[in-house]
């Protein structure tokens, strides 16, 4: 476990940053305010002002930037902040004046003792008594009760700043094994990922799955388990380096955090790993790599993902997530350099016949293979985390397009739909990037509308529901796609604000000869009905099966025989033009376009 004296820092470094700017900020004024209340005669005010000043400076500079300082930064200038303490105490005059500045000192050892690594934190409280003892010698106001009221003052500030680190860590540490538990992983991880994020060094993660672990415990009893577990640990802990730790998951699983190192040195710190267990015991293993949008969550599940192909694969086996390390550099590659594109495949309504919007489906225009369908980026883009990256771009690009298009065409006013994956509602910043969209491209809220589908719906966290209620307070409609797919989906209804359902084309496409899907087409249409939702039936392809959902009741259809997709010139012909595509469409595969409702 990596504990307090561990470290540089053992809290996460936002913390640190805000306590410090608050420290700095605070001193600083409260010096400032010293000098316009009655003082000694004898206090050096320029000076004093100067001090709280230059303090006011620092901190605002730290609110402003402090997360992108160097690590050395932070013990660095808590040493100068001392000594302009010492400063501000001889200027001070001596007397009252004086006192209270060098209670400053106190908040330096208690920031030292709560925020850096114990050698770091003793220097600091050596200096803090060091320049104490100068400051006062100087005004000759050391006696012999004030080194005794420091020295008391600081033993009780280090035996409570010691108690809530013996508190804390207590509550993070796993009493079997003596490393990190699941919350204590969650401090781990989030230190190293903004770690990571500020000083752009890579970070590995790896997920340890003891193989036949249920075994041992079923055939030798629990005992017996227990003991493989702490000398697994143990032999491990000896083969990790300084800064790398190793916390349990749970069970049989445990998580090392590799800063500084990548996927490819973390596969092999993991064989040296599995060298290391004794006798005939082996494990699974998963690695991956964090990516800057990723989030915890992500990251783990990235892990977790690849550690069960590794325990699929036959075990006793490693698994890099985005093994071909390439294909993951040319998709990011791609996605940086602009060679993705959005094609736009209209909505038409059933009662007028006019195109009411677009659904913005991804295209990969590679400068060798040509024009890519989604089912050949996706899957990678999803294990990668470039999902995020992705469906950003789509989602900017499809607002901007439907931008142009309302600017052209203002009397009607036409949507886009954009489809986001589970990975993106996962992303703390999900809610901001829809925000920055409409907000970057002008496009009211209302004209765009976010599809989630029904399998992502049925795999929900609590934070995914938070997201999408915070889209939809934002003005953005909300739309249930692939609708009667899962088994969740009246469920959904009830507790997400969806004003649109889309019947998925897996029903459509059996209309209207099979009796089967056409009672199932009814029911979805009278749900809809009842629930006061639009009903969009997809994937038509023949005039028979638009015929069948327009007297079904249907709102609106989209399908090939509707239009395809197309760029967004080509969208802003078939507004300008509003009449419906001749029938003569051929019907083609639609699971390239399902694939991108992944795309986000």
């Amino acid at each position: 476990m990596r504990g307090h004296n561990t470290g540089p820092f053992p809290y996460p470094r936002a913390l640190l940053v805000r306590a410090m700017a608050l420290m700095w900020t605070a001193g600083g004024a409260m010096v400032l305010v010293c000098t316009v209340l009655p003082h000694p005669p004898g206090m050096v005010v320029g000076t004093v002002v100067t001090t709280g000043v230059l303090a006011l400076v620092v901190g605002a500079a730290a609110f402003a930037a402090g997360a992108r300082f160097p690590s050395w930064v932070f013990p660095a200038t808590c040493f100068v902040g001392t000594w302009m303490i010492t400063v501000t105490v001889v200027a001070g005059g001596g007397g009252t004046a004086s006192v209270s500045f060098s209670l400053l000192y106190v908040w330096v050892v208690i920031h030292s003792l709560l925020f850096f690594s114990r050698p770091v934190a003793l220097f600091q409280c050596a200096a803090a008594a060091a320049a104490y003892g100068v400051a006062h010698q100087w005004l000759g106001t050391l006696g012999a009760v004030e080194p005794l009221l420091l020295a008391g003052t600081l033993a009780v500030a280090a035996a409570v700043v010691a108690g809530l680190e013996h508190a804390r860590d207590a509550a993070s540490v796993d009493p079997l094994t003596r490393t990190s538990n699941r919350r204590g992983l969650d401090h781990v991880l989030e230190r190293e990922m903004e770690r990571a994020r500020t000083d752009g060094w890579p970070l590995t993660v790896g997920m340890l799955d003891i193989d036949h672990f249920k075994q041992v415990n079923d055939r030798h009893g629990h005992e017996a388990g227990d003991r493989l577990l702490t000398q697994a640990v143990e032999c491990w802990q000896g083969r990790l380096r300084p800064g790398d730790s190793i916390s349990r998951f749970g069970g049989d699983e445990f998580v090392v955090v590799l800063p500084r190192t990548t996927p490819s040195e973390g596969r092999q710190i993991i064989e040296r790993l599995r060298a290391d267990l004794p006798g005939a015991v082996t494990f699974s293993a998963g690695v991956a790599a964090w990516l800057p949008h990723d989030s915890m969550s992500m990251l783990l599940s990235r892990v977790d993902a690849v550690l069960y192909e590794a325990k699929r694969g036959g075990r006793d086996r490693t698994v890099v997530n985005g093994d071909d390390d390439s294909a993951v550099r040319a998709l990011s590659a791609a996605i940086r350099g602009g060679e993705f594109v959005v094609f736009h495949q209209p909505t038409v309504s059933l009662r007028t016949g006019r195109i009411t919007g677009f659904e913005a489906l991804v295209r990969w225009q590679h400068p060798e293979r040509g024009l890519l369908p989604p089912s050949e980026f996706i899957p990678l883009a999803e294990d990668s985390g470039l999902i995020v990256q992705l469906g950003e771009f789509v989602l900017d690009r499809a607002c901007r397009d439907a931008r142009g298009w309302l600017d052209r065409f203002p009397d009607e006013p036409a949507k886009v739909s954009v489809n986001v994956s589970g990975r993106q509602l996962d992303d703390p910043g999900f809610t901001d990037a829809v925000a920055c969209a409409l907000r970057d491209s002008g496009l009211p809220a209302r004209l765009l509308t976010i599809e989630v589908t029904e399998t992502v719906l049925a795999a929900s966290l609590p934070s995914w529901a938070e997201r999408l209620w915070d889209v939809r307070r934002l003005g953005v409609q909300l739309a249930m796609d692939d609708f009667g797919t899962g088994y969740s989906s009246l469920n959904q209804l009830r507790r997400l604000p969806f004003g649109v359902i889309k019947v998925d084309r897996s029903f459509v496409e059996d209309l209207p000869d099979s009796p089967e899907a056409a009672a199932l087409v009814d029911a979805m249409v009278g749900i809809g009905r009842a629930l006061g939702l639009a009903v969009v039936a997809e994937g038509v392809e023949t005039a028979e099966q638009l015929a069948y959902v327009r007297g079904a009741g249907c709102d609106e259809a989209q399908g090939f025989l509707l239009g395809r997709p197309a760029p967004a010139d080509v969208a802003a012909r078939l507004l300008e033009r509003q009449s419906l595509p001749a029938a003569a469409h051929a019907p083609g595969d639609h699971s390239g376009d399902r694939a991108a409702a992944h795309a986000g």
